[in-house]
């Protein structure tokens, strides 16, 4: 792959269209840093989806920050106009389109920016300028690396460690959700998240997170903070039911700042493979991931406070939603070898 020609003080206004998911938009990070150092004088403009917008809206490398409503007001052929007609009142001279569907390559397109640069992918390739393999060829295979390969293209390097600065507000919001519990500034947190959007095949099991919750609470006197989404709400509820250690349930009720302060405030996130997961790992928080159906070396936490543990079985990676057979990848894996991985990732 060839990087294109482009003198960084020839681009005054640039659109990077970000990926749709928490989880890699976290992992997506370092390619946003690499273009900012890359285009220090550039006008940067992030596209997101309102849902990881929370994201890029206080980041230091972003100017800008459009969010995609495709559930309100950018919703169908008419509200995808509207989105293109305010890229095009940019005026940008490059777009980086980190998602690999046909729509996000096409806004680009329709609005006219002169440089598009992405994957060939979903017969989009007539609507970029600069078309780069969906897989590399060799090296590295986490997603970090796939957004890098795509802003390396215009000559921006990174690093491959997401690093998250979490806002003081967003602090003090998540220690009044904590007070509001009974959790004190310097009570210890131990937060789990045993819920997962993207189906549930990659997900451990209520009883299991309960029992191994229970055993490394109780191992370093921690209170225990149940995180995921609004619709999570009854997996979360089950999971507090079956513990004896006294839970809080915070499903549903914290954006995406206030859920990096409250990770940030954890000694541990006990979690399956989702996007609270990268957001822990990109605070600094120690994270204990259990995996199945997923490939860990393409989409595992990123960062040396990391611990993943898995059964290879011979079905995993099937990366289906639902297991249609007995799930056996993730009922493999034991309370006690989770507990284990967990004493040994904080020492003791």
């Amino acid at each position: 792959m060839t990087s294109l020609d482009i003198d960084p003080t020839h681009i005054r206004r640039l659109l990077i269209r970000e990926v749709n998911w928490v989880g890699d938009a976290v992992l997506s990070l370092p390619a946003l840093e690499a273009v900012r150092r890359r285009f220090p004088e550039a006008e940067i403009t992030v596209l997101a989806k309102g849902w990881v917008a929370g994201l890029f809206r206080d980041h230091p490398a972003v100017d800008r920050l459009l969010e995609y409503q495709p559930e309100a007001e950018h919703r169908g052929p008419l509200g995808l106009w509207r989105l293109v007609q305010a890229v095009r009142a940019l005026g940008c001279d490059l777009a980086l389109i980190l998602p690999n569907s046909f729509e996000a390559a096409l806004v680009p397109w329709l609005a006219g920016i002169p440089r598009r640069v992405g994957c060939r992918s979903e017969g989009r390739g007539v609507l970029l300028t600069h078309a780069i393999p969906r897989k590399a060829s060799g090296g590295p295979r986490h997603q970090v690396h796939h957004y890098l390969r795509i802003v390396r293209a215009v000559g921006a390097e990174g690093d491959n460690v997401p690093r998250l600065d979490v806002p003081a507000a967003a602090r003090e919001t998540a220690e009044e959700l904590l007070a509001a519990a009974g959790i004190g500034p310097r009570d210890p947190v131990l937060s789990l998240n045993p819920g997962a959007i993207y189906g549930g095949a990659k997900q451990w099991g209520a009883e299991r997170f309960a029992a191994a919750s229970d055993l490394l609470a109780g191992a370093w006197g921690a209170r225990i903070v149940l995180v995921g989404s609004r619709r999570e709400e009854v997996l979360l509820k089950e999971v507090a039911k079956r513990m004896r250690t006294l839970a809080v349930v915070l499903g549903g009720r914290t954006d995406l700042p206030t859920l990096a302060a409250l990770l940030l405030r954890s000694r541990l996130l006990l979690t399956n493979d989702t996007g609270a997961m990268h957001v822990a790992a990109a605070t600094g928080t120690p994270v204990l991931a259990v995996f199945g159906p997923t490939e860990a070396d393409a989409t595992g936490p990123a960062g040396a406070r990391t611990r993943i543990v898995r059964r290879p079985v011979p079905c995993s990676p099937c990366l289906l939603r639902e297991c249609p057979i007995d799930h056996r990848c993730m009922t493999a894996v034991t309370v006690e070898e989770v507990v284990q991985a967990g004493r040994e990732l904080l020492g003791g």
